[in-house]
């Protein structure tokens, strides 16, 4: 979802908590009070759970390796602590603290989803759909839950089951990461409208998306809307200014509309930026070698114009 490199877990940012972490009714007091049993018991829980969504993984470590032993009866700070053993170090150090959380939050969603979702990070597709298929039990609305469904059946070769999910997954969580998913099936499949539909609205969500924008920009400019493609590759560039992938893509935009000195601009950068960009070196020669021969048409119409009138002057003698 979606700029440059992701996390191979989603934290537990706001966002991620909208998706995931509201649980059904009957669990949501409960979840409630023992939060409140949690900070009551082991400070050290907040610290750590802050510190994780900072991103300062270390200092998570240390302050939920402290909480475990505040509240070893707690499922809550060896959910977090399992999170934070992935972000560091992968699976194999966070199994044993997603199983002892699942064992203390049998009917959370979240850590269901959590679980799964290292287990398909992992490669462990039959286990990452157990974890799945449970948190979507507890919670059918869980967003990230039936992407990362749709992510598991695209690795098995379901690409029909995976939209399923992905479709699902919009329509769960409308503000989730479903339909860049859906474009990345429509552009694999070579469906140019479909795709340009689910990235646009995939943009409308996450404006910010990096792949969703350059390939909207990219089937924009196969279509022929030159104009639309280099709206997108610039809207890209506020973005991610002196990216190359961008320059090279805009500058191509601008030699299919004839706009060889913008081009030529573009390209130039591009190559500035990435020297080895073989794409832009030969993107370059041809604008300039379309430039020069656009600017030798009226020389060239004009010596025919001129000599034809010379013609029929001197004929007339």
């Amino acid at each position: 979802m979606r700029a440059p490199a992701e996390s191979p877990t989603h934290r537990l940012d706001a966002r991620t908590e909208d998706a995931v972490g509201q649980a059904p009714l009957r669990y949501a007091a409960a979840a409630v009070l023992a939060a409140i049993l949690i900070l009551a018991v082991s400070p050290s829980f907040e610290a750590g759970r802050l510190a994780y969504e900072a991103g300062r993984m270390q200092e998570a470590s240390v302050a939920l390796e402290r909480a475990v032993a505040e509240a070893p009866e707690e499922g809550e700070p060896y959910l977090y602590r399992a999170l934070v053993a992935v972000e560091i170090g992968g699976l194999a150090s966070a199994r044993a603290d997603f199983e002892q959380a699942i064992a203390r939050l049998p009917g959370s969603a979240k850590a269901h989803y959590h679980y799964g979702d290292a287990l398909l990070t992992a490669g462990e597709l039959q286990a990452a759909a157990r974890e799945l298929s449970r948190a979507l039990e507890i919670e059918p609305a869980n967003g990230w839950a039936r992407y990362r469904l749709g992510d598991l059946l695209r690795a098995r070769g379901d690409v029909a089951g995976a939209l399923r999910a992905y479709e699902a997954s919009t329509r769960a969580d409308p503000k989730g990461a479903g339909f860049h998913a859906i474009g990345d099936l429509a552009l694999a499949k070579g469906d140019a409208k479909g795709a340009r539909q689910a990235y646009a609205k995939d943009l409308e969500r996450f404006p910010e998306c990096y792949e969703a924008r350059m390939n909207l920009a990219a089937v924009r400019l196969q279509d022929g809307d030159t104009d639309g493609a280099a709206r997108e590759y610039r809207a890209s560039l506020r973005d991610h200014p002196g990216d190359a992938k961008a320059l090279r893509g805009l500058g191509l935009a601008f030699s299919r509309a004839g706009r060889y000195e913008r081009a030529i601009g573009a390209l130039a950068q591009a190559i500035e930026v990435d020297p080895k960009d073989a794409e832009a070196q030969a993107a370059l020669r041809g604008a300039r070698l379309r430039q020069r021969l656009w600017l030798a048409v009226p020389v060239f119409v004009g010596g025919i114009l001129v000599g034809f009138a010379l013609g029929r002057k001197f004929g007339r003698r």
